[in-house]
């Protein structure tokens, strides 16, 4: 394979992935047409985990994230995170895989992006201090 797609882990994903493009490339999506984001599927898995498949695409690319969450990792002597997965880019046009990304750094990088946007869209006072209370990385 001559092209083959970049596997990224969680440091590379999230120097991909800076705050300040981030929070833009999501406005900017918002407003994008093409941007389609089909319901998550959830599928139960044995001991009580359970496997999400995520997809999206927009004119450009096509996505999925596959994350698992296994919550009998916390009970393990092995250090294993209750959530792990990635999240495979593909190119619309051509269908070639592009890059796998570290999921759970995506999801807390994407989560933190959505919150900055949304205060700066919706704080009353965007000159004077906010609090954004939450739970997680």
């Amino acid at each position: 394979m001559t092209d083959a797609p970049a596997l990224l882990d969680a440091l590379q994903t999230a120097a991909r992935l800076p705050y300040a493009a981030l929070v833009e490339e999501i406005a900017r999506l918002l407003s994008d047409g093409s941007v389609q984001v089909p319901d998550r599927l959830v599928l139960p898995l044995a001991g009580g985990g359970s496997l999400f498949v995520m997809p999206a695409m927009d004119s450009q690319v096509a996505m999925t994230k596959l994350i698992t969450f296994t919550p009998g990792n916390a009970r393990t002597d092995v250090h294993r995170p209750a959530i792990q997965g990635d999240v495979v880019v593909f190119d619309v046009a051509t269908g070639q895989r592009k890059c796998i990304l570290d999921g759970p750094t995506v999801t807390a990088r994407r989560t933190a992006a959505v919150s900055l946007l949304a205060a700066r869209r919706l704080a009353p006072n965007t000159l004077g201090p906010l609090l954004i209370v939450g739970a997680g990385v």
